[in-house]
């Protein structure tokens, strides 16, 4: 999947409907993706670090990452 310049990219940690969480807008910055994303407290049962982006073809795509705690 290939993401455009003026495609964007948000980030959460908790649940994949990010209830209580705040999604954090992922920005290019000197060529690479970046955010800073903030830590649900308490941190929900099943928390992951979640990714959504739109894709070159303006799809969304949504995958998570497990945390290691």
């Amino acid at each position: 999947t290939s993401m455009a310049q003026d495609s964007f990219g948000f980030v959460w940690i908790g649940t994949q409907d990010a209830k209580g969480s705040i999604k954090a807008k992922a920005e290019i910055e000197n060529g690479k993706w970046h955010t800073h994303a903030e830590v649900p407290d308490p941190l929900p049962v099943g928390s992951k670090v979640w990714v959504e982006i739109e894709t070159t073809d303006g799809k969304r795509a949504i995958g998570s990452f497990d945390l290691k705690m």
